[in-house]
């Protein structure tokens, strides 16, 4: 295209050159004569370039098409890609696994916590059970003892010993709060 682009244009050149109509040509005129030539084969020089790029590209295409298909007939590639492929099985199950774990995981945490916090509760209400049955159990000590005293009291004026009872009333209301030990029989037992 350049090349033709020239060819016309040094034929326009020499046609109105030789017609007359052209004015005699002075240094200037040979000077862009010149600068068009010279840039109309650095055209040339850059289009041969280029061809000669894109030829040596083709080649180094081909050359690359020709080592593809000797490595993609090679066995031992493809034993590596089997092995790749297996990889990527493996590690797919591996994933789905560890995801069915962790699932597994979360709900037995979950259900722990639920359970973990219903035992708190029960925990809860059977402390209050307790503290409740301690001190019903506080008041029945305390009147047993209470009736305990007051029939021996009772017993005691009964039979007439009126003024040392109370004394004895007493000493006796003392040891209820703190008993005597029991004597050891020989076996050990108490």
């Amino acid at each position: 295209m350049i090349s033709t682009a020239l060819h016309l244009s040094l034929w326009a050149l020499l046609q109105v050159g030789e017609s007359g109509l052209v004015r005699e040509r002075d240094a200037w005129d040979i000077v862009v004569g010149a600068s068009i030539v010279v840039m109309g084969l650095a055209a040339l020089l850059l289009l041969l370039c280029l061809a000669v790029i894109l030829w040596e590209l083709r080649r180094a295409i081909r050359g690359v098409e020709r080592i593809r298909a000797r490595v993609g007939a090679d066995p031992g590639v493809e034993r590596l890609r089997k092995v790749a492929e297996n990889l990527d099985y493996i590690t797919h199950s591996l994933r789905s696994d560890v995801k069915r774990v962790s699932e597994s995981v979360n709900r037995v945490s979950d259900r722990l916590d639920q359970a973990s916090n219903r035992m708190e509760e029960r925990i809860e209400d059977f402390n209050a059970l307790m503290e409740v049955v301690q001190g019903e159990a506080e008041v029945a000590f305390i009147e047993t003892a209470s009736t305990v005293r007051g029939v021996k009291a009772g017993a005691r004026r009964f039979r007439g010993r009126d003024g040392a009872d109370r004394e004895e009333s007493q000493r006796s209301g003392a040891r209820l709060q703190d008993p005597e030990p029991r004597e050891e029989t020989p076996e050990g037992h108490g």
